[in-house]
């Protein structure tokens, strides 16, 4: 099932450390590319929670390459849909509704705490997909 969830430029929570070497298990696909996000694309993934609402969140911060594709694409695709993939799964496939530029990006929606835990653990090299 695809959640339908909102980007948000946030900084929140304690760092994981991000594996150093690995296949990528991060997938970014906009309707004109897609890219496979490598360890060295990334600086953290961190669970956390909306100061707000309260409600589970997954802050990625990229390196400055990611970054500047990332706001790329969000400037190109204003209204479409980016999809997010963890280890081959759609895990959000959010519209853009705005640029989204510096390289934190903060996905919210309907997660548990849990299924933000394990995304960053997988995110940072903690927990490997399945083959």
């Amino acid at each position: 099932m695809i959640r339908t969830l909102t980007l948000l430029i946030l900084i929140f929570g304690l760092p994981l450390p991000l594996a150093a070497q690995g296949s990528a298990v991060l997938e970014i696909a906009s309707p004109s590319d897609t890219r496979l996000v490598q360890p060295s694309d990334m600086v953290r993934a961190e669970p956390g929670f909306d100061p707000s609402t309260g409600q589970p969140l997954l802050t990625l911060q990229f390196a400055p390459a990611m970054a500047a594709w990332f706001e790329a694409e969000t400037a190109e695709h204003i209204g479409e849909r980016i999809e997010l993939r963890v280890c081959g799964e759609v895990v959000t496939a959010p519209v853009v509704r705005e640029v989204i530029p510096g390289g934190t990006v903060v996905v919210t929606g309907s997660f548990t705490a849990q299924e933000t835990e394990a995304l960053a653990a997988r995110l940072s090299g903690a927990a490997p997909c399945a083959d």
